[in-house]
């Protein structure tokens, strides 16, 4: 995932050495966490297994193969199509910030103009205010 400005312009981010230590630190903790979830998966599997095999369940692992593999292909049809709907969806998102942002420009233009034009009308108002002034002093 690339980082973008404002505008949606690619951007390269200038890490510096002590940022870069604290984020090598911080990808070797969640390393270390999911290397940690592995062994407790693992050691669960190993638990189940065993205490199947006391209640004389047995489980044939001929099939194994084929059902993982099988398993791993839904799991990554599964997974595409959740990407292909968060795609939609940051299109959807990136498209209702551009609305917004024009629908700002425009108001701040009429704000603008307002102004403007309540400035000139305030001028106008001065200008006759001081002719009428100057022609009852006269």
């Amino acid at each position: 995932m690339s980082l973008v400005d404002a505008q949606g312009n690619p951007v390269t981010p200038q890490l510096d050495q002590g940022q870069m230590v604290n984020m090598m630190s911080g990808l070797r903790i969640r390393i270390d966490a999911a290397n940690a979830q592995l062994v407790q998966l693992g050691l669960l599997v190993e638990y189940l297994y065993e205490n199947l095999e006391k209640q004389d369940i047995k489980i044939s692992m001929e099939e194994f193969p084929v059902w993982a593999e099988a398993r791993y292909k839904e799991i990554q049809t599964q997974a595409q199509e959740m990407m292909e709907s968060t795609k939609e969806e940051v299109e959807n998102i990136k498209q209702n910030i551009k609305n917004a942002a024009s629908d700002v420009a425009d108001a701040l233009k009429n704000v603008e103009q307002q102004a403007a034009a309540a400035q000139e009308t305030n001028q106008d108002t001065e200008n006759t205010s001081e002719e009428t002034t100057e022609e009852t002093t006269e």
